[in-house]
């Protein structure tokens, strides 16, 4: 008996200083070894801090770092300040390692070291284009996380012979499952992105090198995105599958948070060739977003008003198929209801230091304008219009199938093809005020250049074309040209839809080239150049408009009758020039039923003031009433004041005298002339000529 206790004091003292016998270093080199070829990563072990055989095996590592491949010296993908592994005793005493518990703090992700020092973030490459910087996120970081993996009571460990070759697979039949937890805290040092994520996942290994996570969930706790506040998504998976050739399949996909529902599958193949084990060769997923009351999400997470009309965004459900081969990104097909409109489209973008993109859109219509519009100062609740959730799903199924998908649009090629290519069609589009229908845009961008050509086959009764160019200057406001041509279009209707009422009417031909600098409209406004070439036929101008009522009964007593009707536009055309958002014609021309029309003007935009100087000159009209010689008076116009409304002031002074005179001549030609008459009364020679002189008759 005391030899048997005696044999257990030594044993005991034997297991306890065992870990003092054994090669720490090389101990170090076969875990790094083992994770490196696990991970398809390297992995670098900074030492063994601790190595212990009782109470309980353990072994504890630090700083552990998982690098890019083929890199040494750049940030790490992830780091651990510790790491500790704990094994069971029987197993390990006959020559296998079987874990029972592995726990990591002090977890860095994306640009931490260990020792929490910021990296630079990664240069991007020089031909990054201007659209896809301006997509950047924030570069988040997790600081500070946690993981671990435990086998409950009762389950059977996976085992890995302690003296074979490093990678040499474990023995799993029977195992598992394993418990995975991790807390994930997120943050940015600008303070876009902040909270915690937690992980949880039950990990089937008795299959390996397959592997089954079922379920698993990742849950965020009182996150901040950007300006939304108290975010708490759940992102979960029924099943997640790895097969033995490395090949993910995701089942049950749900991102949930609130109303918002977005349930999908996924499929990950592994790259093949020199590329790690851990990288994506090739990825695809189909994902489908319930009917959501956009809005009235909106509101439970941001302080500020929501943008754009109250009733907008209140119905919104998408679905997608994505797919990534070979460094391409191709989504197609892509549907989306947004409230009463309808789009489809399909993209391609090419991933890699010089990324390319070409995009297919197609709306049936949209008015863009209620989603522009500025949020009200004192909004009602969200809520109050908000359509019911059962409501919103009806109306997106019950809704017109929507415009043709369009096909997969192809990549640009070759090293002096643009950046960004898009095209856009439309049934009916309203931005900006104005409507266009039949609308095909094709936009370029290159660098910092960008080119868009517009055509809309109806646009208020007529066509348009034109061409926008903008360039993206260092230290220096944009600069954009546009040149444009509108073909017949209805004025009256144009410029209700601009001004609620149209100061004009008529069949409308437009040309335009024009140039200006600046990030804002009213810088556009301070700045714009060029030419403007107008010609109306067929119209009514509302400052004649108001001429006539206001100074026709005092032309009717001298016999000219001038009605709204009479001064109804035949024709009018202008040409002008325009520099710092002042434009100038020295060739105002046009013609109304009884009056020919010439003059000077000006618009100022910046001002929104008009001014312009007319001479109106009574014509004799082919098919008109008799003027009885009053052809050729002229009345002086004034036209002055903000662009919505502006006065006019007609000179009728001389115009009034110069038609009396006239009248007066007409009877003193005639057989019944007083003038000669009272001469021969008063037998006062030349008494008719001295009052023809004396009168201007």
């Amino acid at each position: 008996m005391v030899a048997a206790g005696a044999l257990a004091l030594v044993l005991a003292a034997l297991l306890a200083a065992a870990p003092a016998l054994v090669d720490r270093e090389a101990l170090r080199e076969r875990i790094q070894a083992e994770a490196s070829l696990a991970l398809g990563l390297p992995v670098r072990v900074g030492a063994v801090a601790d190595l212990r055989l009782l109470p309980r095996p353990r072994i504890v590592l630090g700083p552990v770092r998982v690098l890019a491949a083929g890199s040494d010296t750049a940030a790490p993908l992830a780091a651990a300040e510790r790491m500790r592994l704990e094994l069971a005793l029987a197993p390990l005493l006959s020559g296998r390692a079987e874990p029972v518990l592995l726990q990591a703090d002090g977890i860095a992700l994306q640009s931490m070291t260990p020792t929490r020092r910021r990296m630079s973030p990664p240069r991007m490459p020089p031909s990054m284009p201007h659209w896809l910087a301006a997509l950047s996120l924030p570069s988040a970081e997790v600081r500070d996380a946690e993981l671990t993996l435990r086998y409950p009571a009762g389950a059977r460990r996976l085992s890995w012979p302690v003296f074979g070759e490093p990678g040499r697979p474990p023995r799993s039949a029977g195992t598992g499952p394993i418990t995975v937890l991790a807390l994930l805290p997120l943050i940015t040092d600008d303070g876009r992105l902040a909270g915690t994520l937690t992980f949880g996942a039950q990990a089937e290994t008795d299959d390996l090198p397959a592997l089954t996570l079922a379920p698993l969930r990742l849950a965020g706790a009182d996150l901040r995105l950007g300006s939304l506040l108290g975010v708490t998504p759940v992102l979960s998976a029924e099943r997640a599958v790895r097969n033995a050739p490395g090949v993910w399949r995701v089942s049950g996909l749900a991102l949930s948070e609130g109303e918002l529902d977005l349930r999908g599958e996924l499929v990950l193949e592994p790259a093949t060739g020199a590329a790690p084990r851990s990288a994506v060769g090739a990825a695809r997923a189909r994902f489908r977003l319930a009917p959501l009351d956009l809005r009235r999400w909106l509101a439970r997470h941001l302080d500020d008003p929501i943008p754009g009309a109250a009733d907008r965004l209140r119905c919104v459900a998408a679905a997608v198929d994505v797919e990534l081969v070979a460094g391409r990104l191709d989504v197609a097909p892509l549907a989306l209801r947004l409230d009463d409109s309808q789009a489809r489209a399909a993209a391609s973008l090419r991933l890699g230091q010089a990324p390319r993109a070409a995009a297919a859109l197609r709306l049936d219509r949209l008015d863009l304008d209620p989603y522009l519009r500025a949020p009200a100062q004192s909004a009602p609740d969200a809520a109050a219009s908000s359509l019911a959730g059962a409501d919103c799903a009806a109306i997106a199924e019950a809704a017109a199938p929507g415009p043709a998908q369009p096909d997969l649009p192809a990549l640009p090629q070759g090293p002096d093809a643009a950046d960004l290519v898009l095209d856009l069609g439309a049934e009916s589009l309203r931005a900006g005020a104005l409507a266009y229908g039949d609308l095909g845009v094709n936009a370029l961008q290159q660098g910092r250049h960008t080119v868009l050509d517009i055509a809309a086959g109806a646009f208020y009764g007529g066509t348009l074309k034109a061409r926008i160019e903008r360039m993206q200057r260092p230290a220096a406001p944009p600069r954009q040209t546009l040149r444009g041509e509108a073909t017949g279009a209805d004025l009256g209707a144009l410029l209700t839809d601009l001004q609620g009422e149209p100061q004009m009417t008529g069949t409308a031909y437009l040309t335009a080239e024009l140039a200006a600098a600046g990030s804002d409209t009213e810088a556009l406004r301070r700045d714009l150049s060029g030419s403007l070439r107008l010609r109306v036929a067929n119209g009514r101008l509302a400052a004649l408009d108001r001429a006539a009522a206001s100074f026709g009964p005092l032309l009717s007593t001298v016999g000219i009758e001038v009605t709204p009707d009479t001064l109804a536009i035949s024709r009018l055309g202008l040409s002008a020039d325009g520099e710092d958002g002042v434009f100038r014609s020295q060739d105002i021309d046009g013609r109304v039923r009884l009056f020919a029309l010439a003059g000077t003007g000006a618009l100022d935009l910046p001002a929104e003031r008009v001014q312009a100087d007319v001479t109106a000159t009574l014509v004799q009209p082919p098919d008109g009433p008799d003027l009885k010689g009053l052809a050729g008076i002229q009345v002086p116009i004034r036209i002055t004041g903000p662009v919505t409304a502006p006065e006019v002031d007609a000179e009728l002074g001389p115009a009034v005298a110069e038609a009396a005179r006239r009248a007066a001549r007409r009877h003193l030609d005639g057989d019944g002339n007083v003038l000669e008459q009272l001469e021969d009364a008063t037998g006062v020679q030349g008494l008719e000529e001295g009052l023809r002189n004396l009168f201007g008759l």
